[in-house]
């Protein structure tokens, strides 16, 4: 968890991510990766959502970036399972998100780099600043939602985490490694 100091009505989030290699994700349910302000009414969830998008969820409504743009399509390396779904393919992936409130509530910027490839850009989305909130707190990093039928325990590992409240921090520099 992540705690700032004070409220961040703006933020841009970097991060790189890998699945264990050959990992198997039902698509009908959500990967969620990304949790801001998670314990408030007005969370932001980071997600890979079904059947082949990413989005962010706020306020208990889902953005998507559309079809094409999430498992299926950045996992495309890996095997494909008896339904036609992408494997993990191991590979470390470099995400980025920008979120961003606006002061009248209902049309905050939402948007998802993943290894480069702008995945989704909104500017309808709803981050509760109607309700006095003016940014976000905290930050929780983890997967969950791996879906009960699936029989096995999935390794997801993350590195070189950046927070920016300006400006695309973009991937790591040649002198850092993964």
């Amino acid at each position: 968890k992540i705690d700032f100091v004070s409220p961040q009505p703006e933020l841009w989030i970097r991060w790189y991510m890998r699945y264990e290699a050959g990992f198997k994700w039902n698509t009908l349910v959500q990967d969620k990766v990304l949790y801001i302000d998670v314990l408030a009414p007005w969370f932001v969830i980071f997600a890979y959502n079904w059947p082949d998008e990413v989005g962010i969820q706020s306020y208990g409504t889902p953005y998507s970036s559309g079809s094409g743009n999430g498992w299926n399509t950045i996992m495309a390396n890996g095997g494909t399972d008896a339904n036609g779904n992408k494997t993990a393919d191991g590979l470390w992936h470099l995400y980025e998100i920008h979120i961003r409130m606006d002061t009248n509530g209902s049309d905050g910027v939402g948007e998802i780099w993943i290894d480069g490839v702008q995945r989704m850009s909104r500017s309808d989305i709803d981050f509760g600043s109607q309700s006095g909130k003016t940014g976000w707190s905290t930050i929780g990093i983890g997967s969950n939602n791996q879906h009960p039928s699936l029989a096995s325990c999935m390794a997801v590992d993350f590195d070189d985490f950046a927070i920016r409240t300006t400006g695309p921090i973009g991937p790591v520099g040649p002198a850092d490694t993964l």
